[in-house]
């Protein structure tokens, strides 16, 4: 076998938006990779920033291309996507990082398949001010079946290894949307009959801070929730039918404004967090599960203010650890 096959080429694109420190990090994580054929390619969505002099200044080989204007996170990625010369394509947001045998692991897996999957995801690192806990793909096997059994994927796109072919098919990322651009780009997969595997072993680190997104994205993220649904409901029903379809819609209805409301709460705004989460109860249609969740968030919010959350949350997984050893 060639090394070519053995090594197919793989494109990694960094999405980077005024993070230019915390993109370092993301693309030093790449670099680090021990995988030995990757191309890398920076898009900066509109800012402005030192990322091209620091690349240059280190002689690294990465391609970097900036936005005029800010376009958002799914026209990023899709510049990312025309850039990209590799058999395969992997994307990375400024603020996270991997673990370096992150493509060795995927590309072997990839290999290992024979083609029966167009991506492979892994494990991730759900870190913040608390703590990290661990989260696995929900999507796997053929992607429209898996969601119908499981939902909608909570894991990020950062996990995958895509097909390039396959993400060219589908048209990329759906530039419409300023938010959710990950829940789309599995729906638009599941329209084609795509598959999926996962390797459950973390390899991506997500770090969530307190500076980010909710306050200033509420419009954007209230308005893409909004064409979500409306874009795909009605394949929804076509698919799994009117029952699953309405109870889809409910769990990610209830699922991002929960989101909204817990990230408002958590910086203080605590008028608009209590106006997330009556949405979350009240829309598209009541279930006594929204009042349950709501519940339950407006409750780690009150341990976050009393600063009991990270041991409650250390406790409650050392207590989880234990039911699981005991059952087997």
């Amino acid at each position: 076998m060639s090394n070519q096959h053995a090594n197919p080429l793989v494109s990694v694109v960094v999405t980077t938006y005024n993070r230019p420190e915390l993109a370092r990090r993301a693309i030093q994580s790449v670099i680090n990779q021990d995988y030995p054929a990757l191309d890398i390619i920076v898009v900066e969505d509109g800012s402005q920033s030192d990322l091209p002099e620091w690349i240059s200044s280190r002689g690294l080989n990465v391609r970097y291309h900036r936005h005029e204007k800010n376009m958002g996170l799914a026209a990023a990625r899709n510049t990312g996507l025309r850039l990209a010369k590799g058999k395969y394509v992997s994307y990375l947001d400024d603020d996270d990082e991997w673990q370096s045998c992150k493509i060795t692991r995927q590309v072997a897996a990839m290999l290992e398949s024979g083609g029966s999957c167009e991506v492979m995801c892994t494990a991730c690192w759900f870190i913040d001010d608390y703590g990290k806990s661990l989260k696995k793909s929900t999507i796997t096997g053929n992607i429209k079946e898996s969601i119908e059994k499981n939902g909608l994927s909570v894991l990020p796109d950062n996990t995958g290894l895509f097909l390039k072919r396959a993400l060219a098919d589908i048209g990329g990322y759906d530039e419409e949307l300023r938010s959710h651009t990950e829940y789309a780009l599995w729906m638009r997969m599941a329209q084609k009959g795509y598959s999926a595997a996962s390797i459950d072993e973390p390899m991506l680190i997500v770090y969530q801070h307190a500076e980010w997104r909710v306050t200033g994205d509420l419009g954007a993220r209230s308005l893409a929730t909004d064409v979500f649904i409306e874009k795909w409901y009605l394949h929804w029903e076509l698919w799994y039918g009117r029952d699953r379809a309405k109870k889809l819609r409910r769990e990610f209805w209830r699922s991002v404004n929960l989101g909204l409301a817990e990230g408002l709460m958590n910086n203080g705004n605590i008028r608009q967090g209590f106006y997330y989460y009556r949405r979350a109860v009240c829309g598209p249609a009541f279930s006594a599960g929204a009042c349950v969740s709501v519940m339950l968030s407006f409750f780690r919010v009150c341990l976050r203010r009393m600063k009991l959350y990270g041991i409650t949350r250390s406790a409650w997984q050392v207590i989880r650890r234990g039911c699981f050893k005991s059952r087997n």
